[in-house]
């Protein structure tokens, strides 16, 4: 693979990986309607929907933050 007459090393195939899955569980979640089921579930739990609100973005934050701490740990950063 080639980009700007270089070629990729082990920390751009890595990144494109997490990519790729970013991409593959967003896929999931749109596809199969989880969304609506994991809100669901934490709504039947907390009554509020102030709180299950929160739960659920804590939830959403935290997966990505699941994605990105290896990158973060093997020193892989992106800039945006």
């Amino acid at each position: 693979m080639a980009c700007e007459g270089q070629f990729f090393d082990f920390a751009h195939l890595r990144i494109f990986a997490v990519m790729q899955r970013i991409a593959l569980s967003y896929a999931a979640v749109s596809s199969f309607g989880l969304t609506s089921f994991i809100y669901g579930g934490i709504h039947s739990v907390v009554s509020s929907g102030y709180w299950s609100s929160f739960i659920h973005s804590s939830l959403f934050v935290a997966m990505h933050v699941g994605f990105g701490y290896p990158l973060y740990r093997k020193h892989i950063f992106i800039k945006l």
